[in-house]
């Protein structure tokens, strides 16, 4: 446990390295979402409710909101009770690795800014 606090934000003395494990979590999330609607390609090509439901999963107080379930459910899965069972995983998933970097980046940008 240590070592991956270390790893991910050197003890709380880095900004960037919570901040790139968040944008690399976003990535991972919106490649599983994708492979789950059967999307293909670049992901520049990927439809915007793949990434709509990425970033609502992202940011925690907007994961479980209406809109975040309604687009997860009928436009990334077409209503499919056993894609929508897997999405919510994922995005559950996703929020607690979110919640993680979130409170590191908060905590590096405190110290980055503490007056000494």
């Amino acid at each position: 446990l240590n070592l991956l606090y270390e790893l991910t934000s050197d003890y709380g003395r880095s900004v960037m390295r919570p901040a790139i494990a968040l944008l690399l979590t976003l990535a991972i999330a919106a490649c599983t979402f994708a492979r789950l609607a059967g999307a293909s390609g670049n992901p520049w090509t990927w439809p915007k409710p793949i990434w709509l439901a990425a970033w609502s999963s992202l940011l925690p107080f907007m994961g479980l909101s209406a809109t975040g379930r309604q687009v997860m459910e009928t436009s990334v899965c077409h209503a499919d009770a056993d894609c929508v069972a897997k999405l919510y995983a994922i995005g559950g998933v996703e929020g607690f690795f979110a919640i993680v970097f979130l409170f590191l980046l908060g905590f590096g940008l405190r110290n980055l800014f503490r007056i000494r």
